[in-house]
């Protein structure tokens, strides 16, 4: 999983999420990528509620991520 995250989409970033089978890679993406995404909060918002396991955990993760990296957020 290599890519630029000023070109992660939404919608790449929704169908990476759905194909999420296992937390090792979930929490990679997360924390690696996606946290670094203009949209990570909102898919962080998005996610957590989500009935599908790992798209949860993922929007979890990004929250926890984010938490601890994004010095913007008050």
């Amino acid at each position: 999983m290599v890519d630029d995250p000023v070109l992660v989409t939404r919608r790449q970033m929704n169908a990476w999420a759905g194909d999420f089978d296992n937390r090792a890679v979930c929490d990679h993406a997360c924390w690696h990528l996606f946290e670094r995404t203009p949209f990570a909060w909102e898919k962080a918002r998005q996610w957590s509620a989500s009935p599908r396991e790992f798209v949860r955990r993922a929007g979890f993760a990004l929250m926890a991520g984010l938490a601890l990296h994004d010095r913007g957020t008050d």
